[in-house]
């Protein structure tokens, strides 16, 4: 509970700072991101403060292709400011090369075949589920395993 009291008492702080400065998009995302940690504890707290502002990222990231490829530019960039601010907040994610050896050693500790991706997937998000691009880990999984 202590990262979470960590991570709602930055955004507080930072919301403090963003207020006295006039940094009214800054304090309007940051709003967001509390709303969100209090859904997430209010849905019977199954999702971590962590959690919850890494899933606002990737709404925020899914927005901004989404815009992009509707033709309003003006409006991804608005959201690029926004994930901007929400990454400060984010764990620190693993490198591709990072994620690349993580992945080598939980297929030298078991006997995996080209059927058990999930297995691998699964193992590899017990640990470290809040530092790993799913998508990426997936796709580097998938070309370990099937060649």
């Amino acid at each position: 509970m202590s990262e979470e009291n960590g991570i709602l008492t930055n955004i507080t702080e930072q919301m403090k700072e963003a207020m006295k400065s006039g940094d009214t998009q800054r304090r309007d995302v940051l709003r967001m991101l509390m709303a969100e940690i209090q859904n997430a504890e209010l849905a019977g707290g199954k999702k971590s403060a962590a959690e919850a502002v890494a899933s606002y990222g990737k709404r925020l990231a899914k927005g901004i292709e989404e815009m992009n490829a509707a033709g309003a530019a003006d409006r991804a960039d608005v959201m690029v400011v926004e994930l901007k601010i929400v990454s400060e907040f984010l764990p620190a994610q693993l490198t591709a090369g990072e994620l690349e050896q993580l992945i080598d050693q939980i297929l030298t500790a078991g006997d995996f075949g080209p059927k058990d991706i999930g297995l691998v997937m699964r193992e590899l998000m017990k640990s470290h589920k809040d530092q790993i691009d799913g998508k990426l880990a997936n796709n580097l999984v998938r070309k370990k395993l099937l060649g």
